[in-house]
């Protein structure tokens, strides 16, 4: 049995993704939605909360989807933002734990595996509000890295994370 404490040292904060990938059942690759390289975070809470921001790359241009223009300050027409929207999600709700394995390594931490079932609660997209999103996470580097494994229909994504360190918001913090 893995203690609560070290499944949310390894969950809880804030994660960057790094790469999406989803593969057909032919092994071509599948389109996705936000690229396979998004920008963005996700942030879990001790409480029992989440939040997700994702876009498509805001600094390497080759890794949006094709025929997204960004810019800053914002640059071109109405159809250009919606194509932005539309690559573009933000949600938060709720999440709970299930079929939690310990792993091996650092105190159980290294390949601790676990279900996470997600309802959202609010969505930049209506129809996402109410779904709820089923993960599979397994943890590595001491949890400083994560793969999520989401079903979507008969394609599963694989999510790749790290987490991003703790930041010093005191002066006289040591």
């Amino acid at each position: 049995m893995v203690s609560f404490d070290v499944i949310l040292h390894c969950l809880c904060g804030y994660w960057a993704p790094l790469n999406i990938t989803a593969v057909n059942s032919d092994g071509s690759d599948a389109s996705i939605w936000p690229g396979h390289y998004p920008s963005g975070m996700v942030q879990y809470t001790p409480d029992g909360y989440y939040s997700v921001i994702a876009a498509p790359n805001d600094t390497d241009s080759t890794l949006r989807p094709k025929g997204l223009v960004q810019g800053v300050p914002p640059i071109g027409d109405d159809a250009n933002w919606a194509t932005v929207g539309k690559y573009s999600m933000a949600k938060a709700g709720t999440y709970s734990l299930s079929n939690i394995t310990a792993g091996h390594g650092h105190g159980g931490r290294d390949g601790l595996t676990f279900e996470m079932s997600a309802p959202t609660l609010t969505a930049t997209n209506p129809q996402d509000v109410g779904s709820s999103n089923h993960l599979t996470f397994t943890f590595s580097d001491n949890c400083k890295s994560v793969v999520l494994v989401e079903g979507r229909g008969t394609v599963p994504w694989k999510l790749y994370y790290d987490k991003l360190p703790k930041v010093k918001i005191f002066a006289d913090e040591e």
